[in-house]
């Protein structure tokens, strides 16, 4: 089988190089990154098989790193979701957990301030317990220990009672109850919002 490097172009403003490559008369075309290209140094002619294949890992990487940055771009995702949204978009594990590791590296995640920014939303704007809380950021992919040392630093024990208590006000109209029923649908509202 012969293999040519028959064309190659910028792509993505000079962040990557886009190749074009003739496979026994019929043409693959495909992007790398520009340090993938330098660190290759590749020309135009005749290739081995053994380095088209490398161009075509490369490029999947480069596209899931590509695919990573527009993700981030549009919404705040934790790394391990990142990953999980790049593998639905049918990247290998491999280069999707690479992707999100690199984005993560070069600053763009910040999963600290990011799950604090979801306690103070979903405790003080949507009045949220944090049992409630733990487990919906753990859904989002965030570490555990982010999650608990945000919420003891965001929420102190002070806030956390008046919080039971305009909850239950809104809620039954009261802050105490008055009967044993009252009382168990008390514990029950508060155990569904994340209070106990």
């Amino acid at each position: 089988m012969k293999t040519e490097l028959c064309r190659l172009a910028a792509a993505d403003g000079g962040e990557g190089v886009t190749l074009t490559l003739l496979v026994d008369g019929e043409k693959e075309k495909f992007t790398i990154s520009a340090d993938d290209y330098i660190e290759l140094s590749l020309t135009r002619g005749e290739i081995e098989e053994a380095t088209a294949d490398e161009l075509r890992a490369r490029a999947a990487a480069y596209a899931a790193r590509r695919a990573a940055l527009r993700l981030i771009a549009a919404g705040r995702c934790s790394q391990k979701k990142l990953a999980e949204k790049l593998r639905l978009r049918h990247f290998s594990p491999e280069d999707a957990a690479a992707a999100a590791a690199f984005v993560a590296a070069h600053g763009y995640i910040d999963e600290r301030g990011q799950v604090e920014n979801y306690v103070e939303t979903l405790f003080f704007c949507k009045g949220y317990g944090p049992r409630k809380i733990r487990p919906m950021l753990l859904q989002k992919g965030y570490a555990a220990e982010d999650i608990d040392r945000a919420i003891a630093e965001k929420i102190t024990a002070q806030e956390l009672g008046a919080a039971k208590a305009a909850f239950l006000q809104k809620k039954f109209g009261k802050e105490k109850p008055q009967t044993y029923e009252e009382a168990a649908a008390f514990r029950a509202a508060l155990y569904r919002t994340g209070f106990y």
